[in-house]
């Protein structure tokens, strides 16, 4: 069943890839014959559209971790949309003076530019969601669980233990800032039996006190 939907997904993908590339054709057809009929200037048009399509591969074979905080797959995402919105902005104006120039009309010029973007657009957020697909069928197969439900079974980060007081500690700290306290005081502090912190006092007690210089 999952090896089945694995094989369906991918094949899904690659459709998507080229539905996506052909987009691309389009758009960079219509850059290049606005451009000037130079080597370099045909390579310039031919950024936006090859650009576009780079950014969203690489983001959908990179994907972010699930742990990763919301903040930074929002930056993504915007970033992802500001270079869209750039590329088409790019895209439009060499492809509507390239389409007028060509067929001379005024609808087609103005609207063909938008659809071949979009399209470009659609196939490419659909790739990015079918990559997520194609990562959960892999994690299912490999462990019985999503990438999601893997991820959350992970134990999480223990955070750094501070030192372990004794209780041969905590009598010396209570006892040098109550100095006159007695057993029973101590014992209530610092929630130690009554013998032991008796033994402790006594033995504090008994030692030598040192002078300060």
């Amino acid at each position: 069943m999952l090896p089945n939907k694995l094989k369906e997904l991918k094949r899904r993908r690659w459709v998507l890839l080229a539905l996506t590339t052909l987009g691309l054709i389009g758009s960079a057809a219509g850059n290049v014959l606005n451009a000037r009929p130079t080597l370099e200037a045909q390579i310039i048009a031919l950024g936006p559209p090859v650009l576009f399509f780079l950014a969203f591969e690489v983001a959908s074979r990179n994907p972010l971790a699930k742990e990763r905080h919301i903040s930074l797959k929002w930056m993504l995402y915007l970033v992802l949309g500001a270079l869209g919105l750039l590329m088409g902005l790019n895209s439009f104006f060499h492809q509507r003076s390239a389409f007028y120039r060509e067929s001379g009309d005024h609808l087609t010029a103005n609207t063909l530019p938008i659809a071949i973007d979009c399209f470009m657009l659609i196939c490419a957020i659909l790739v990015l969601e079918l990559e997520a697909q194609i990562r959960d069928i892999k994690s299912r197969m490999a462990t019985g669980k999503t990438a999601a439900e893997v991820e959350k079974s992970l134990p999480a980060p223990r955070p750094p233990q501070e030192p372990k007081v004794t209780g041969r500690e905590k009598v010396a700290m209570f006892l040098a800032k109550y100095p006159q306290a007695d057993v029973n005081e101590l014992v209530e502090k610092t929630g130690l039996s009554y013998n032991y912190v008796s033994t402790l006092v006594k033995q504090m007690r008994a030692m030598p006190v040192t002078a300060n210089a």
